[in-house]
């Protein structure tokens, strides 16, 4: 069972559907407003080991371009890889700690400004 409704810095996201990809349990919230705006949270259920390889992914249209925002484990911490579904990678340091979903639409425009290409696993 999720919650219904999420409140944070970049907004409301109302949830949108819950999955069971084992061993996660993904909940999907939806941007109130801008629905192509997506935040997957992944939940390890209570019986499974553990894994910290991603608890967040954040989906996010600027542009027309629909962005996948993540926070690598293997990548040093604070960095944001930026995939587009053409393949693109882009890289960015965030520095203020804040969480991946509290990033507002205009924190991230400014993320992926200052950004740089790279390969997919940030090498």
């Amino acid at each position: 069972m999720g919650v219904d409704l999420l409140v944070l810095n970049s907004g409301e996201w109302l949830l949108g559907a819950e999955l069971a990809a084992s061993p996660w349990y993904v909940l999907i919230y939806r941007q109130r407003g801008e629905p192509q705006n997506e935040i997957h949270l992944w939940l390890p259920r209570q019986d499974s080991p553990r894994s910290e390889k991603y608890a967040c992914k954040r989906y996010w249209l600027n542009a027309s371009i629909r962005w996948c925002v993540e926070i690598p484990r293997e990548g040093a911490p604070g960095r944001l890889r930026f995939t587009a579904p053409d393949g693109r990678v882009l890289w960015a340091r965030q520095r203020d700690g804040r969480g991946l979903a509290d990033l507002t639409d205009r924190d991230l425009r400014l993320l992926l400004d200052g950004s740089a290409s790279g390969t997919f696993s940030g090498l």
